[in-house]
């Protein structure tokens, strides 16, 4: 079955779903689809969860050609958003100009709501021939529901993978494939090729195809005579050295923040750690900031340096960073002029706790030579936050943080050649190379996702060959 073949199977079969497993050309065949849309003059409407998935989507597009008049692409948390928030009477609720995601749940109930009127319906059919939505498998049951009411009125294909899915943590309820997906976009079947690894690696393709039938059915994956190579824990950071560096990009994976952390800090700063877009880790110094406390700022400012950073806790011990919140000043005798400055900076902050002398503190304490920097994301968006407020009167430190995150779930991270990340934040990610260790700790769904980021070579530190991890299942 050749492209244009799956895109009439699709087309003619509305509603219905595809799913695809990592690699395969998904992305290609939504542009495909839109494309073939926009051909006959009509408009497609495209639904995802990440801004960054709307970038890859969007960059897609692009090298089709397709105008950007013949479709919308949006997040369903923003298209719901913006839908109950211009229209109240309608969906229920009165929103203010800024979302609180923690109600995320009450705005897609509204927007369902929403939808089932007959001016919503009526706005749907006039605007939208076709609606897409990416990345299925990371629905909830509520967004579930809502794509649902709107496919009602505009023909829908969704498309995901739901060996993919990893939302199922706390009370999420993630949508069920077969229970809930299927029964109301019927399965429709298309051509699977590994396009990630041809050219690369085409055996690792191949195999990985062969793992994730195994991992759905629960038979588990033997590692043994993959085309993968096995490394011996007792090698230490010595594989994670060993990986290549720019212009090729190399992902060391690690299940919890913890571990993150503390693989990043290990490595010395070869690797840069991958912030949630929450940013909960700049979001609490951002918080110790605004209380106005100098004592804890000061100590707080320390503290963020040393978890960004390697070679500051011998120099700033935790006696000393106590006696900071205690209020007593930074003493003893410099070793460096870099030292004396960083003291100098830290200490001035018992006069001035400002935003600008936070972030001269920080400067400070980044010049001084043991400075090796591994969680630049964080970093850098809290040097970013702390001169938007420099710049914007009586802004919040915390407020800023959350729209320098903001902006980086708009516009993407920083590109980096290594990096150390979770299987959560790695997904939907491609990368030259893999390092991941400690996978007997991962469930079916996250060993899936590790396994597949890494189109030419993929290394798994291990003494044990055979895995059979069990699938994840909602509450």
């Amino acid at each position: 079955m050749n492209p244009d073949e799956d895109v009439s199977r699709i087309l003619d079969a509305l509603p219905c779903s595809v799913e695809l497993p990592a690699g395969t050309g998904k992305t290609e065949l939504i542009a495909r689809l839109v494309a073939s849309v926009s051909h006959k003059g009509q408009r497609s409407l495209i639904l995802t969860h990440t801004h960054a998935g709307i970038d890859v989507l969007r960059r897609r597009f692009k090298r089709f050609g397709i105008p950007q008049n013949s479709y919308s692409i949006r997040t369903i948390d923003s298209w719901s958003f913006d839908l109950i928030s211009k229209m109240p009477e309608l969906s229920g609720i009165v929103v203010g100009d800024e979302p609180d995601w923690k109600l995320a749940r009450d705005y897609h109930a509204a927007a369902q709501s929403a939808v089932q009127s007959t001016a919503i319906t009526r706005m749907l059919e006039v605007s939208y021939d076709l609606m897409f939505v990416d990345e299925y498998q990371d629905c909830q049951l509520w967004q579930h529901e809502l794509i649902a009411s709107i496919s009602n009125v505009v023909p829908t294909a969704v498309l995901g993978d739901r060996m993919q899915g990893l939302f199922f943590f706390n009370n999420a309820q993630p949508v069920d494939w077969e229970m809930d997906v299927i029964p109301a976009f019927p399965s429709i079947e298309v051509s699977i090729h590994p396009w990630r690894w041809q050219g690369q690696n085409p055996d690792l393709g191949d195999w990985l195809l062969e793992a994730r039938t195994s991992l759905l059915s629960g038979d588990g994956i033997d590692l043994d005579g993959a085309p993968i190579t096995l490394a011996a824990p007792s090698d230490g950071l010595a594989t994670y050295h060993a990986a290549p560096r720019h212009p090729e990009t190399t992902v060391a994976i690690a299940k919890w923040p913890s571990d993150a952390a503390l693989l990043a800090r290990k490595l010395g700063g070869a690797y840069t750690m991958i912030e949630e877009i929450e940013g909960k880790h700049l979001r609490a110094f951002a918080t110790i900031i605004d209380a106005n406390d100098a004592g804890e700022i000061a100590a707080g400012t320390v503290q963020f340096a040393i978890d960004c950073a390697f070679g500051l806790t011998d120099s700033f011990p935790m006696r000393q960073r106590n006696r900071l919140r205690g209020g007593d000043l930074l003493n003893g005798a410099p070793t460096s002029s870099e030292m004396d400055e960083a003291v100098c900076s830290v200490n001035a902050l018992f006069d001035d706790a400002s935003a600008s002398r936070v972030r001269t503190a920080l400067l400070a304490l980044s010049q001084m030579p043991s400075f090796r920097l591994y969680r630049r994301e964080a970093w850098f968006g809290v040097l970013d936050a702390l001169r938007l407020c420099e710049a914007t009167e009586d802004l919040p430190v915390l407020d800023a943080v959350v729209s320098i995150r903001t902006r980086v779930s708009r516009a993407g991270r920083r590109p980096e050649s290594r990096i150390v990340g979770r299987p959560l934040l790695i997904k939907g990610l491609e990368f030259d190379h893999a390092v991941v260790a400690d996978i007997y700790g991962y469930n079916a769904h996250e060993l899936y996702v590790v396994l597949s980021r890494a189109s030419t070579s993929l290394t798994v530190i291990t003494n044990e060959t055979w895995f059979a991890p069990p699938r994840p299942r909602r509450a």
